[in-house]
């Protein structure tokens, strides 16, 4: 059991580290698609085998895909690809303005 766990945690540390990897080599838009591949995939994955166990798409698994990638999304571009300080000169935007570029 112990080897199960030991290759289980170097697996995944394997995996973060080739995840975080493909994210920092992604330029531009990419950027964002590969950082919320993983999610893309495991909702997929969960729509497939739940279509396939039940024969019909539940409503609930399409929700929830909406929800994980849409919030994947949303984390990735407002706290770590936000570009807010680019074109600004210096200036910050003033609170609860809207930003134009």
């Amino acid at each position: 059991m112990d080897f199960a766990k030991t290759a289980f945690l170097v697996f995944s540390i394997l995996g973060i580290a080739w995840w975080v990897g493909t994210v920092m080599k992604a330029e531009g838009d990419d950027k964002l698609l590969e950082a919320c591949h993983p999610v893309v995939i495991v909702t997929d994955s969960v729509i497939k085998v739940t279509t396939g166990l039940t024969g019909f798409t539940p409503n609930w698994t399409l929700g929830t895909k909406r929800v994980l990638e849409g919030g994947c999304y949303y984390f990735f571009e407002t706290f770590l690809f936000s570009d807010m300080d680019e074109g600004l000169e210096g200036e910050l935007p003033a609170e609860g303005g809207v930003r134009t570029k």
